[in-house]
């Protein structure tokens, strides 16, 4: 499937782009009808998940590195989620839709569900070897729910959640965004994840969380 060459954040994020603000020029959707711009998000979505290279599962970072999340004002650290388990609705953040799976319909689903939410606006952002998913409830308002599906064979993949930018206690941890921004300059979101990190290591309760991983010294 080609996309042009273009930035895939940008490519990906014009579903929802103007759906309920009426931005000229930008896709929208009205009273809950399909709108090509989601099923062009779906399958852009799709696409990067197909085409992930395989990660080491005993030693990505995608999977051992802790994370902060501004929901629970913790640093959570993915490996801690071992089973997939498909639980409740398509729009359910249940704990149960994170860890390794084999069951590559539900993940299929998963990234379908999410890349066309229809009470938000999803952001597809091509990490190499992750796909990200920035889910939020509006362009113009900080913060979203962030999902990263890794594979780790080649029947396998890791899935994480977790909360960001949404009321930070400090804002180098969890640096506010919008998804609005995100559009505009695609390349954003992973300089803000690189400042993240940076902070992170400085952090006691980030090193403490390192410490719950005996594979974090490896990589990081």
């Amino acid at each position: 499937m080609s996309f042009g060459g273009l930035e895939p954040l940008v490519l990906a994020a014009l579903f929802g782009l103007g759906r309920s603000q009426g931005v000229p020029g930008r896709p929208s959707l009205h009273g809950g009808t399909a709108h090509p711009a989601m099923e062009f998000s779906k399958q852009m979505a799709l696409h990067i998940l197909h085409r992930l290279p395989v990660v080491d599962a005993g030693t990505s970072p995608h999977i051992h590195r802790p994370v902060y999340d501004c929901g629970s004002d913790l640093f959570e650290v993915p490996c801690s989620r071992q089973a997939y388990e498909e639980r409740g609705s398509d729009y359910n953040w249940s704990r149960y839709d994170e860890g390794f799976t084999q069951d590559r319909g539900a993940v299929e689903k998963r990234v379908a569900d999410h890349a066309t939410a229809r009470n938000g606006h999803t952001g597809v952002i091509d990490g190499g070897d992750c796909l990200i998913l920035v889910v939020c409830d509006s362009l113009y308002e900080s913060g979203g729910k962030v999902w990263r599906f890794v594979r780790t064979g080649s029947s396998e993949w890791f899935c994480f959640r977790w909360s960001a930018g949404m009321r930070p206690k400090d804002k180098r941890l969890d640096p506010p965004f919008m998804l609005e921004k995100l559009y505009n300059d695609p390349q954003s979101w992973m300089d803000r994840e690189r400042k993240m990190q940076e902070a992170w290591r400085q952090n006691a309760s980030y090193r403490s969380a390192s410490a719950l991983c005996t594979h974090l010294g490896r990589h990081d």
